[in-house]
């Protein structure tokens, strides 16, 4: 996007408000420039050379989590996710905060098998130091290579193939959660799906989107276009709604083409039809991502139900992990995770059940691991346990 694209993709604001309704950090951070009505007048700003760059400007439109929100609250249709990270991209030689990212993070992704053997090795010295500068780190388990060179996993009956699912693991998943994708296989398995994990995959790009490093996420898109493409498949499913978003939606907004990639809620909903036999109460996180950019909402509360999970709570705001990239913090972190924990305490849940690998990390530093699944372990159980009571 040229500099004219996006002043006249900025002037479109006619400074309704209506953006700020369901935005998170106005809603905790109380002032108007932690709103995306006030991010854009700085971006316009900036731009008509009414203010000059500088790191509090540079923070403020970091402070975007990018959780698209606001972005079907426009009445114009300002695209709001495009025009921020436009914006951070031009503001990049004046935010020194986010530099150690934008130099750690591309070499980080590029090499994501030997980072996670880097995490695995150095994570008890390594993730205190960073801490120690300031940086937000997360909790992460040992890394793992076990996906890393890809497989093919046929179900047990090759009479009941009723097609192929292509995976996209991501880096959390693939890396870090591969329990995660042995559940996915063994769903699809038991429901006739081949399951095939390609090799030479790279990551979706979005951290980098979100640095404002359009170039090097370009290289990703690049090479998944290319990897993805070569295979036959009924659907090409992800276990992060963000990969989804960023293969299918932001790939096509930023470069006009996109990867026809499903969430794991969508792909369930349409494929797998699984009867309840669980019987417990769980409180279902909505990731930002599903909620906001790929309109699920519905699908995982109809799952669940057909579970027999009683969905109870209200589904509240991002889980905060992107604050990471946030910088100062204006009292958002703490008024997110106080809310978040009002919600599930009132609810009277005993598991915190979501669809996202990242809102999970977040979520169970915030009530434990053992509180805290992803929507496909919740199938599989059913499913697992439908065979075993049919034996």
């Amino acid at each position: 996007m040229t500099k004219e694209e996006l002043l006249k993709e900025l002037r479109r604001c006619i400074l309704c408000g209506g953006c700020k309704i369901e935005c998170p950090t106005y809603l905790f951070g109380a002032r108007e420039s932690l709103g995306p009505r006030g991010r854009l007048r700085i971006l316009y700003r900036i731009l008509t050379e009414e203010l000059r760059p500088s790191q509090a400007a540079s923070d403020r439109i970091f402070s975007c989590l990018l959780c698209g929100a606001c972005s079907g609250q426009c009445s114009v249709g300002v695209d709001m996710e495009r025009v921020l990270v436009e914006g951070r991209r031009l503001l990049t030689d004046y935010d020194d905060r986010r530099r150690i990212y934008r130099r750690v993070l591309p070499f980080m992704l590029r090499r994501r098998g030997f980072s996670s053997s880097v995490v695995r090795l150095s994570r008890f010295f390594l993730f205190p130091l960073l801490r120690r500068k300031g940086l937000e780190v997360l909790e992460l388990p040992p890394g793992t290579e076990q996906f890393s060179r890809g497989g093919v996993y046929p179900p047990p009956d090759p009479m009941t193939r009723k097609g192929r699912v292509i995976l996209y693991g991501g880096c959390a998943p693939r890396f870090f959660q591969p329990h995660l994708i042995y559940s996915l296989i063994r769903v699809c398995n038991i429901s006739g799906y081949e399951v095939v994990i390609p090799e030479g995959e790279a990551c979706c790009g979005s951290p980098l989107i979100a640095l404002g490093g359009l170039s090097e996420a370009e290289a990703m898109m690049r090479k998944n276009m290319k990897v993805f493409e070569r295979f036959e498949h009924d659907s090409i499913v992800t276990l992060c709604p963000t990969c989804a978003l960023t293969l299918r939606e932001r790939y096509r907004s930023i470069w006009g083409k996109g990867l026809p990639v499903q969430d794991s809620v969508e792909f369930l909903r349409d494929v797998i039809k699984p009867e309840g036999n669980i019987g417990v109460k769980g409180y279902y996180h909505d990731p930002c991502h599903a909620r906001y950019g790929l309109g699920v909402y519905k699908e995982p509360r109809d799952l669940l139900r057909r579970l027999s999970i009683e969905v109870v709570g209200e589904p509240g705001d991002c889980c905060g992990l992107p604050l990471m990239l946030s910088g100062p913090d204006w009292g958002i972190r703490e008024g997110l995770f106080k809310k978040k924990r009002a919600e599930v305490d009132s609810s009277g849940a005993g598991m915190i059940i979501t669809a996202c690998p990242g809102c999970m990390y977040q979520l169970s530093g915030l009530f434990g691991d053992d509180r805290v699944y992803h929507l496909i372990e919740m199938v599989e159980e059913a499913i697992l346990g439908a065979g075993e009571e049919e034996k």
